[in-house]
């Protein structure tokens, strides 16, 4: 089978999902997702519909997505990365963490697996980002 390239705005999407949580039994509806992103609800059911072919959500029609495994350790991945390049900026220019996180946001879909090691470890391996969020493992 084909493995399909996530985009970045995918990529943003299943970052929200993340963040507010949609795993478990928790679903967020179009409704919610187009009022974060401030687009059409119907735009919103085309991106979750794409994201389900792609394995990353289970997608419900009039009651949203959550994550599967698949999209969650995507978004695990991708808030890893960020985090590591929150504290990568923070480290090297002295910038404040919401100024770092601005910076940064949009390169953890580009970043590969490699260097986010290798930046992770010339780090020390930090277990916090500048806002004091914990790096998650993956």
């Amino acid at each position: 089978m084909k493995t399909m390239k996530i985009t970045k705005r995918e990529a943003e999407y299943l970052l929200i999902l993340f963040r507010e949580n949609a795993y478990s039994n928790k679903y967020i509806s179009s409704i919610v997702m187009a009022k974060k992103l401030n687009i059409a609800p119907s735009t919103v059911v085309e991106k979750f519909q794409r994201l389900a072919e792609k394995g990353y959500v289970n997608y419900v029609k009039r009651k949203g997505v959550k994550l599967t495994d698949k999209g969650l350790k995507f978004a695990k991945k991708l808030i890893r990365k960020h985090r590591i390049l929150e504290v990568l900026v923070v480290q090297i220019s002295g910038v404040d963490a919401n100024t770092a996180c601005n910076m940064v946001k949009g390169l953890e879909i580009e970043l590969n697996d490699d260097l986010t090691e290798l930046l992770c470890k010339s780090l020390g391996r930090p277990r916090r980002c500048p806002h004091g969020y914990e790096i998650p493992e993956v």
